[in-house]
């Protein structure tokens, strides 16, 4: 009877020391899954980055007038406010998006460290021109307005309207059949 317990043990370790070494293999293939998933993240993120590095940075008129202004010695922002005519908020805003395009730095300075001084690297850019809108009248027609223009009433409506003024413009514009614009127009016209 005691050679049967000590078989049955030893199957039982034998067992136990395959399941153990079964979780450790599967443990090391999971590390070498995260290492490699981690090891790829990391190759994709810099290739992103050069290829950042590589295309050029695309800034508006304005971005490009801080940036020439920072470049050529205004360190401050008091100086770059007097060179580019902007108001300090929307300097700022322009700055801080040069910050994160990597072609301004920023570092404190002066007494208690209470102005910023920035700086101009040499970064090649390219200035996106955009086309300010010209509204033509002649291009875009106004339906609204040639819909309030053309608006007629019939002597009936004018005379409905000139003895019920008092009343709400809402409730006018129902009863004569007119929209509150076209009825203001038309009170405008009557005076």
């Amino acid at each position: 009877m005691i050679e049967l317990y000590e078989i049955a043990t030893d199957d039982r370790l034998d067992l136990e020391l395959r399941y153990a070494a079964l979780k450790m293999m599967q443990h090391k293939k999971k590390q070498q899954d995260k290492e490699k998933a981690l090891y790829n993240r990391l190759k994709n993120d810099q290739t992103k980055r050069e290829e950042k590095k590589i295309s050029m940075i695309t800034l508006t008129k304005r971005q490009s007038d801080v940036y020439e202004a920072i470049k050529s010695g205004n360190r401050f922002m008091t100086d770059i406010l007097k060179v580019t005519d902007l108001k300090r908020t929307t300097a700022k805003d322009y700055i801080r998006a040069l910050i994160s395009y990597g072609m301004v730095e920023s570092e404190r300075g002066g007494l208690n460290n209470k102005f910023c001084i920035y700086t101009a690297k040499d970064v090649p850019h390219e200035v996106k021109h955009v086309k300010e809108k010209v509204c033509n009248s002649k291009q875009r027609p106004d339906h609204l307005i040639d819909r309030l223009i053309n608006t007629k009433i019939t002597p009936e409506q004018a005379f409905y309207l000139k003895h019920h003024k008092r009343q709400k413009r809402s409730l006018l514009a129902k009863r004569v059949g007119l929209t509150k614009l076209q009825l203001n127009y038309v009170l405008e016209r009557l005076g």
